[in-house]
């Protein structure tokens, strides 16, 4: 070949394969998929004498405070907070037209304050999530009671335990 009349030479050059970067790669796809994989898992222990409902689908449950609504009471953390007849708060235990349940939400937002400074001291967020078991038998009026109450508390991500059918 030649190239406005002169001969072009090629040199016959060794190729080597850039391993260091393929290697930082695959580094950063293995703790991005050890990050993703490894979170959102949490132990769930079931309160005793509870029957959850049913569901098809599910998902990962979160890190939150654990709320139980059984037919005897509302437990926060395995804490009874307010007793309750047959799934039904008593009406001197309510507030705001019966949506807020008085006791609950006093200890919902001592437990939120706690642990807003917390966060702020470690310089995190504060996500405000809530795990609810709900017995099944426990009247709807009564987990909406529930819901209202968390939310007022500060607690607005809610994520309900089932069990998978």
């Amino acid at each position: 070949m030649s190239m406005f009349g002169k001969k072009i030479r090629r040199r016959e050059q060794d190729f080597y394969l850039q391993i260091t970067s393929l290697i930082d790669t695959l580094v950063i796809i293995l703790v991005f998929m050890l990050m993703t994989v490894g979170t959102g898992s949490v132990n769930l222990e079931m309160a005793s004498n509870i029957a959850l409902p049913w569901a098809h689908a599910g998902a990962e449950l979160p890190q939150g405070v654990k709320l139980i609504a059984k037919l005897d009471g509302i437990y926060l953390d395995q804490e009874k907070i307010v007793p309750m007849k047959d799934g039904v708060v008593p009406g001197d235990a309510v507030s705001e037209g019966g949506k807020k349940i008085v006791g609950l939400f006093q200890k919902m937002a001592k437990l939120a304050a706690e642990s807003k400074k917390a966060a702020d001291e470690s310089k995190l967020k504060f996500e405000g999530k809530v795990l609810m078991q709900a017995d099944k038998a426990v009247p709807l009026k009564t987990v909406k009671q529930v819901l209202y109450t968390s939310a007022r508390a500060g607690y607005n991500d809610f994520k309900f335990a089932v069990l998978k059918q």
